[in-house]
């Protein structure tokens, strides 16, 4: 019965919220000011359609009838009051107008944005001048949260390929009162702007860059492992297990070498670098589709896995190849010199009374060898993991302290080290997350650790589309735009 008074009053004060933020700004009669110019306008709200068949072309038509489209100063705002109060973003385009983006549950379906799969939602641009009354009414009626100044400027273009990647979205398309909200449109906004002016890519990973990062890596595994190897029973029985299988090698073609390289072993080392080096194209791609630092460390692993097999082998079996599964490779590097022994090297029948027993024995010994190397290069792995994630993390910038303003708000409920701009804009992003899904939480919808995850991996994946939708011929408008501004 509670939860279900909490759902109803959640309900009731949602639709009522939403049902006043739906409504686009009316143009009242009686204009203050009226100007000829059309920039000195404001234009009816906008609904963002890239779904429909003339969705998109009617998009492109909007764009390109805007007399500026570049911006320098994007805001994040929230009205000041209200039950649940709405949220959305704003970007100055000159000095008299501003283009404010929301997201709303589209009419006639708001009751249904409490279930999981949401319910309709309206993406809108709306452009307001600052000679009619609708701006001021906006400014009054609102607060800052947050201003980012974009030195270089950015595009509308950009700002409607992250819309159209969340209409596009499996999950996001829809609006969902817990979780893609207004609140959830306006982080995705912010995050993908603000991401456009990190220089991820090239800072990180020039192929020096990277070689550094390896090269420290494997110098701090080394540090770590190399006394463990000097010592202890794998040692002493790795060298009577050599006096014994040399004799075998040492009259074939085919010989190759036995001894299981360890880290300080020059060859080792030069084996694993190189297979690492060599994918660095592989690992150049990670952080163009990264949001947010904190998804570096886990992009990385995934990456890391797929190739440590293969360049640890390389290590282990520096000039061999690959003969097959990390199950098969230790029998095999057991059972090649006894290929040989039909033809026993000269000297070396009185020292083997019974081959069976050698076999048997020194198989088990062998194994038990593999096995201690295997667990030691997993470590070894681990190591240069943990150094490139935090080497490369440390290297991700954030927008510049002097390029941020937080509203009085912010400023009041994190401490006055925001007014000395130390504050990081993702983890302020992350932070406007923790509060909204908190609540989610506390009403019963889920776990708020897993929603922000979920809200992260979905910003990201919104990222990466808008980047295709940027890239791609789908998108005119930049052209255009061009076009138009050097005619």
């Amino acid at each position: 019965m509670h939860s279900r008074n909490i759902t109803d009053y959640t309900s009731r004060s949602s639709a009522q919220h939403l049902s006043s933020t739906s409504r686009p700004l009316a143009t009242p009669a009686n204009k203050l000011i009226r100007s000829s110019n059309p920039s000195h306008r404001t234009q009816p709200r906008f609904v963002l359609d890239f779904r429909s068949p003339n969705g998109p072309a009617n998009v492109q038509k909007w764009y390109e009838s805007q007399a500026c489209t570049r911006f320098t100063l994007l805001e994040y705002r929230k009205y000041k009051y209200g039950p649940a109060k709405h949220e959305f973003i704003t970007v100055q385009l000159g000095e008299t107008t501003l283009c404010r983006f929301d997201r709303r549950a589209r009419e006639g379906g708001r009751g249904y944005s409490l279930l999981d799969e949401g319910t309709p939602a309206e993406d809108s641009a709306h452009v307001l001048s600052s000679f009619e009354p609708e701006y001021e009414d906006l400014m009054q009626e609102t607060e800052l949260l947050l201003s980012i100044k974009l030195p270089r400027g950015e595009d509308l273009n950009f700002i409607l390929a992250v819309c159209e990647g969340i209409q596009n979205h499996a999950k996001a398309a829809t609006y969902s009162l817990m979780r893609y909200n207004c609140y959830f449109f306006s982080w995705t906004i912010v995050a993908a702007v603000a991401r456009r002016t990190y220089n991820w890519e090239t800072i990180i990973l020039s192929k020096s860059g990277w070689n550094n990062i390896l090269q420290t890596s494997i110098t701090r595994a080394l540090e770590f492992s190399a006394p463990n190897q000097r010592t202890g029973e794998l040692g002493s029985m790795r060298l009577r297990f050599r006096r014994v299988v040399s004799k075998l090698y040492v009259r074939s073609q085919n010989y190759i070498q036995l001894t299981t390289p360890s880290p300080e072993n020059k060859a080792f080392q030069d084996a694993l670098f190189s297979t690492y080096s060599n994918s660095h194209d592989t690992i150049q791609k990670i952080p163009r589709k990264l949001l947010f630092r904190s998804q570096l460390g886990p992009a990385l692993n995934r990456e890391l896995r797929c190739i440590e097999s293969s360049s640890m082998l390389s290590a282990k079996l520096t000039a061999t190849t690959d003969i097959g599964s990390s199950e098969e490779i230790w029998m095999w590097q057991y059972f090649s010199p006894w290929q040989w022994w039909s033809v026993a090297p000269e000297g070396l029948e009185e020292e083997t009374p019974s081959l069976d027993d050698i076999r048997d024995k020194m198989m088990k010994a062998w194994k038990k060898a593999w096995d201690e190397i295997n667990k030691l290069s997993a470590q070894y792995i681990a190591i240069i993991t943990e150094t490139i994630t935090t080497t490369m993390t440390e290297q991700l910038v954030d927008v510049a302290p002097d390029q941020l303003v937080f509203g009085d708000i912010i400023q009041r409920c994190s401490g006055s080290h925001l007014t000395n701009g130390h504050t990081s804009l993702q983890d302020f992003i992350r932070g406007r997350m923790q509060g909204h899904f908190e609540v989610v939480d506390k009403f019963g919808f889920g776990s708020f650790q897993e929603l922000i995850t979920t809200a992260e991996v979905a910003m990201c994946e919104i990222w990466v589309a808008s980047l295709g939708i940027m890239d791609s011929g789908h998108s005119r408008r930049q052209r255009v735009r061009i076009t138009h501004s050097t005619a």
